[in-house]
């Protein structure tokens, strides 16, 4: 998770206003105050740490009285917002520093800047503390999200959750300091979020929001966290409330490829855990397959979101959908085997069984030595009324599945398998199967896209599926 820019190094605390000129009719505690704020600071840096305590002390119980008072002194007001920020006191610091630039910002007052730069150099010293534990967690421990695996793991993980906790502290004080702040209310959400609290996360940018609408690094933030949270949801199968979030990012942003593709997730797993008999399961994963596409689209044609669409809408029983989802992962990956048998299977379905049974081949050019390429290759012939072919595959298919491999064959010599062999060569594979109470020999030769089955030595059927032009047969359309 990115942390936003640091604010280049802590200003340095713009010199205090003489006090050789203060009016004489300026309130005693207030004057009395600043005087004592003004020394606390000189001891501070001279490192007189019992004088600048007691000092400061004063400060902060005179300009409290001053400003009750007084509260038109926008001046002491400031000093207030200071010596509050000197003993941590953020919250009430910052109430101070803004009821200061308020009133002399309305007034046009010469130290408006002044208060300004002084209460930004407190803000300072504690983002860029926060942001430094942040940093910290990350380097002892990478992926907080992941459970630690042993002993020494347990350590640095809670090492580095500790640096989170002292990172939403500090950073929870700068956003006293300097209220409806984005960079820090974004920064401080990471923390949290980082903790594994996306709850609070999301409540922190939320209420940012309310003061400062539309604000484009908060925006992102709450975007972030609404998806993150939807993920914990679809996790948990709340899938209804994560289909709800993930549409409103897609809403917010039709670009937005990840959106899309959590908003597929959620509609194929919606489907998926969906009763077989239920009328909405197919509707679900004809939404996957769109929100997928969608994906696909705004991701410059992802083959992995356009083979997820092509899921989707084969298991929604919309194959004239699915067909150039599935054309659309094979511009992208020419030798995917997967999503060549899923457009013969797809064609199929639509009755174009030339067609399919040239993507099932296709896949068996690649993968020869795969089984169930040539069951299904054997399926689309059967659908084709080509019952010769379809018992070839399929007889390949079942030595595959139910046969033995060995090494040598059991044919005498000079039979028809040995005869094989003589003009063929050594096989790839030797599969030995029963079928009815009748034992055969596979010679399989997968590089040469064809088999042979024998019984006792002789030619039962030889399947030849790398024969170019091959038709299916009859039902052509």
């Amino acid at each position: 998770m990115k942390l936003q820019h640091l604010a280049t190094g802590a200003l340095a605390m713009v010199a205090l206003a003489s006090l050789a000129g203060m009016a004489q009719a300026r309130n005693p505690h207030c004057a009395g105050g600043i005087q004592y704020y003004s020394q606390a600071m000189t001891d501070k840096s001279k490192q007189n740490v019992e004088d600048y305590q007691r000092e400061i002390g004063k400060a902060v119980v005179q300009l409290s009285q001053c400003a009750s008072e007084d509260p038109n002194d926008l001046e002491a007001l400031g000093y207030l917002g200071m010596a509050f920020a000197e003993v941590d006191s953020c919250d009430a610091a910052g109430q101070a520093f803004e009821k200061a630039l308020a009133g002399m910002k309305a007034k046009g007052d010469k130290k408006y800047d002044w208060v300004a730069t002084n209460r930004q150099s407190y803000w300072v010293g504690k983002f860029n503390a926060g942001i430094d534990k942040i940093r910290t967690a990350q380097a002892i421990y990478p992926d907080l999200g992941k459970a630690p695996a042993n002993d020494q793991d347990k350590q640095l993980h809670e090492q580095a959750m500790q640096n989170l906790t002292q990172a939403e502290v500090t950073l929870g004080k700068a956003a006293q300091l300097k209220p409806n702040d984005s960079m820090t209310l974004s920064n401080l959400s990471v923390a949290y979020a980082m903790a594994g609290d996306i709850a609070k996360a999301k409540a922190i940018v939320d209420d940012g929001l309310k003061a400062l609408p539309g604000d484009t690094l908060l925006v992102q933030r709450q975007q972030q966290y609404a998806r993150d949270m939807a993920s914990k949801q679809l996790s948990g199968g709340n899938y209804d409330e994560a289909i709800a979030t993930f549409s409103k990012a897609t809403q917010a942003n039709a670009r937005d490829a990840d959106a899309w593709s959590s908003l597929g997730d959620a509609y194929f797993q919606k489907a998926q855990k969906t009763d077989k008999d239920d009328a909405t399961k197919k509707g679900d994963y004809k939404s996957a397959g769109d929100a997928y596409s969608k994906g696909s689209a705004a991701k410059s044609g992802d083959p992995d979101m356009s083979f997820n669409a092509a899921v989707g809408y084969s298991n929604a029983g919309a194959p004239v959908l699915a067909v150039p989802m599935w054309k659309a992962v094979l511009e992208k990956r020419p030798d995917d085997t997967e999503a060549m048998s899923g457009l013969a299977s797809s064609l199929a379905d639509l009755g174009k069984y030339d067609e399919a049974a040239s993507w099932a081949k296709k896949a068996l050019g690649v993968k020869p030595d795969d089984k169930n390429f040539h069951r299904q290759l054997g399926g689309i012939y059967a659908r084709a009324n080509n019952q010769q072919e379809s018992t070839k595959e399929l007889m390949l298919f079942l030595a595959m599945d139910k046969g033995s491999e060995v090494t040598k064959v059991t044919a005498p010599g000079g039979s028809a398998e040995a005869q094989t062999m003589t003009s063929e060569g050594a096989p790839e594979k030797i599969y030995q199967w029963d079928a009815d109470g009748q034992k055969y020999e596979t010679l399989a030769y997968f590089k040469k896209g064809r088999a042979y089955t024998f019984k006792a030595g002789t030619l039962v059927m030889k399947s030849d599926w790398g024969t170019a032009g091959a038709a299916t047969g009859a039902n052509k359309k």
